[in-house]
């Protein structure tokens, strides 16, 4: 049954799971433990950190379209989406620090050291300021002063938006498939479809659980999340079409690794399937009586992981002595992740669940709507 007291089982054994990866990590190396190349240098764990950013962006937009534009059906539960936007922009913070390995180092020498033209300075530097933002504006909350709550919540859309838009420039000078006028756009509807496929889910089991009526409020969240799902759908099969039949030959064989290449079924049942179509289908179907749209969202958040991890790793696959070949190379560079890169996307998963269950406590929260 879906229910929080099962949810929390699992997320333990998750958490339990992501800190064998820490301690394979610590022990071993970061060289050991990741499936990582000097070719291929980012792997699962860029993809998930960005997978959890997205998450925490679209929900610090939604409940900010609730309390700054006063939309009912989303300011009633913009405390809550706050909160959990907090929890996963941390749980991002947990894997990135697991790539790093020593992050107290970046924390250091960006601070003494601090390099204004690189994209990951700026990064590092916007997601900080969102990270105030966003625990001033819930505290705001807590304390009902709405107004100051509001003036933050549209500050800190403004720094939400320009750190997302700053990761896809962070991609983009690293490889060619990363860049693109396409890239800040995406990345803000993505973040929203993430957003509204977590509020479902969340919403859900806050109602089942708590007892609270939140029937309007997860009807919208279906709407915006079918919104989202159809421009991504749009999004990427204009820049698959664009990449494969007029594009540059650098920009096409990234292309052509999700198309034809080694991630094909990456992208075609996970990204495609799973993330769009599945989805889609389920919430045609969905009503306020059934669970289809909770089995819609957690089809979708599992397609954009796929979205995240192919965009990664496309850009990296195709070596960079083949990019200006205007033809399907055949020596893809391969990349497996590790036991230990799987499981800190996993102990991430737990960890925020864990994490909100326990916030909601603490701050008395099971029965409040704003």
């Amino acid at each position: 049954m879906f229910t929080k007291k099962n949810m929390l089982y699992i997320s333990f054994f998750f958490a339990f799971i992501g800190i064998l990866a820490v301690i394979d990590t610590l022990y071993f190396g970061r060289e050991e433990s990741f499936n990582l190349t000097r070719q291929i240098p980012w792997g699962m764990h860029i993809a998930g950190y960005v997978f959890f950013v997205a998450i925490s962006t679209g929900l610090c937009l939604i409940a900010s379209i609730g309390h700054v534009f006063h939309l009912k059906e989303f300011e009633q539960m913009s405390k809550h989406l706050i909160l959990l936007s907090i929890i996963t922009l941390f749980a991002a913070f947990f894997v990135i620090g697991i790539e790093l390995e020593y992050p107290t180092r970046l924390i250091i020498y960006a601070i003494i050291s601090p390099n204004l033209q690189s994209p990951m300075w700026w990064m590092g530097t916007l997601y900080s300021l969102y990270t105030v933002l966003l625990v001033a504006e819930f505290y705001f909350l807590q304390q009902k002063k709405f107004k100051l709550a509001g003036i933050l919540g549209l500050i800190g859309v403004a720094a939400d938006i320009i750190a997302h838009a700053n990761l896809g420039a962070l991609f983009s000078v690293a490889r060619p498939f990363w860049s693109g006028a396409f890239l800040p756009p995406y990345f803000i509807v993505l973040a929203i479809q993430s957003g509204a496929a977590v509020m479902v889910i969340f919403l859900t089991l806050i109602q089942t659980h708590n007892k609270l009526q939140l029937t309007s409020s997860i009807r919208a969240g279906r709407r915006l999340l079918a919104i989202a799902i159809g421009v991504m759908f749009l999004f990427q099969a204009s820049r698959m079409m664009s990449s494969a039949i007029m594009s540059a030959p650098d920009v096409y064989n990234g292309a052509m690794t999700m198309l034809a290449g080694p991630l094909k079924w990456h992208f075609w049942i996970g990204e495609v399937f799973l993330g769009m179509l599945l989805p889609l289908g389920l919430l045609s179907k969905s009503s306020d009586e059934n669970n289809l749209a909770v089995y819609a969202s957690c089809s979708a958040i599992f397609g954009m992981f796929f979205m995240r991890f192919n965009h990664v790793i496309a850009g990296q696959m195709v070596p960079v002595r083949d990019y200006y070949k205007l033809e399907l190379v055949d020596n893809f560079l391969q990349y497996t992740p590790s036991f230990s890169e799987i499981a800190t996307i996993v102990g991430g998963l737990g960890f925020t669940f864990i994490a909100y269950y326990y916030a909601e406590k603490y701050f008395k929260m099971e029965r409040e709507i704003s």
